[in-house]
């Protein structure tokens, strides 16, 4: 059973973080939706960096963590999805 929760916006990377130890690469990418969602419609425009900027972080640190090359890889390629700024950038160079 699945519970329905809802939570502002603005804390979807403070949840994020209690997932840094998740092994379930289904339930990282159902919170990614979540995520997606939340910087395309309930996100206000000045938030989105710093919003993604911490989503990004947190993905970067979750594939240094894991030594399981798969969910490295989709952690890598998710931190790209959420990459905005230029320092972001050139530390994923």
């Amino acid at each position: 059973m699945m519970r329905q929760v809802e939570y502002p916006a603005t804390r979807l990377p403070i949840v994020l973080n209690q997932l840094l130890n998740e092994s379930n690469q289904n339930i990282i990418n159902a919170v990614v939706g979540a995520l997606l969602v939340a910087q395309q419609s309930y996100l206000p425009s000045e938030s989105v960096p710093a919003f993604l900027k911490e989503t990004a972080d947190f993905f970067v640190k979750k594939a240094r963590t894991t030594s399981d090359e798969k969910m490295k890889l989709f952690c890598i390629e998710k931190a790209i999805q959420f990459l905005h700024s230029k320092d972001h950038l050139e530390m994923m160079s």
